[in-house]
């Protein structure tokens, strides 16, 4: 299930709640808010929104995502807002948010980070706000 909004909100692909495993594939490429919580999803691939040239928004929270391979996001140079809280990532590695050059609020609340290094280029943006970690 998808809804369109006006053209000045943009489309919401909205999947929350459904028991997905995995990034669907069929997200369409207008969406420009995807919201995947409360789902099932335990690994983000490689690729995963490669589609989404337009999105500024991504809901991932309450999955039970342990891995985030590096280019995930790769192509999404509107994302604005992602969120990652809620999940079990112990680990976010090198390079994995690279090419996100508009995103305003990364939040990685709740997760089981083991050891967070702005300076190993995980964060390659210049101003992120960061909630609450759990170390």
């Amino acid at each position: 299930m998808f809804c369109h909004l006006t053209s000045t909100t943009g489309m919401i692909y909205n999947k929350n709640s459904t028991g997905l495993q995995d990034i669907p594939g069929d997200i369409p490429v207008t969406a420009t808010k995807v919201l995947l919580q409360q789902n099932n999803i335990t690994r983000i691939k490689a690729h995963s929104f490669h589609q989404l040239k337009v999105c500024i928004f991504v809901n991932l929270m309450w999955n039970q995502i342990v891995e985030v391979e590096v280019g995930a996001f790769q192509g999404m140079e509107k994302l604005e807002e992602l969120w990652l809280g809620e999940n079990n990532l112990r680990e976010l590695r090198p390079g994995v948010f690279q090419g996100l050059y508009s995103l305003k609020l990364l939040d990685i609340d709740e997760n089981q980070l083991v050891t967070l290094d702005p300076g190993n280029s995980v964060f390659p943006f210049s101003f992120v706000f960061f909630f609450s970690f759990k170390f």
